[in-house]
């Protein structure tokens, strides 16, 4: 029969555990250090989230100060109708004095374009800086996903080969 050495045998065996407790400990610091990145750069977007979120609040913040000046010609605007149509009743029989009124009409629909002119230049410089922004956090997104991929196929390439 053959003379095992069983002391041999338990010192080879604990070895060998070693080096699979080893060998599962340098692969899960790999596998945490790579989560730990996938997390900054999903920090980092998040971050850039609510920038983007910000700049939104701030363009609205924006836009309904532009809207105000707005209502404000609006009834402007309305008014100065109100008085024309109470000039036109009374002056009916006289053109002059009704082209004289309407002057007033005039200045506040110019006012009124202006305004509106100006808020769509701003709604329109919004949205191309929006568009880029999405268009980052799509790109990273991607890549991340990209990264995560490609971690999960090691992990599970791992596991296989383990098995």
């Amino acid at each position: 029969m053959f003379n095992i050495d069983w002391l041999i045998l338990a010192y080879a065996g604990i070895f060998l555990s070693g080096v699979g407790v080893l060998i599962v400990c340098v692969s899960a610091a790999k596998t945490l250090s790579t989560a730990r990145k996938s997390l900054k750069d999903f920090t980092s977007l998040a971050d850039e989230g609510l920038t983007l979120a910000a700049d939104l609040t701030d363009t609205v913040k924006k836009i309904e100060k532009q809207v105000e000046p707005i209502l404000v010609e609006t009834t402007t605007l309305l008014k100065h109708t109100n008085v024309l149509a109470e000039d036109l009743q009374y002056k009916s029989k006289k053109l002059n004095p009704l082209f004289e009124s309407t002057e007033g009409l005039v200045n506040s629909v110019n006012n009124l374009q202006g305004s509106v002119t100006n808020m769509k230049e701003n709604v329109e410089n919004f949205k191309k800086g929006t568009d880029e922004k999405i268009n980052n956090l799509a790109t990273k997104g991607k890549e991340n996903v990209e990264k995560a991929n490609g971690l999960l196929a090691r992990f599970l390439k791992k596991d296989n080969i383990e098995e």
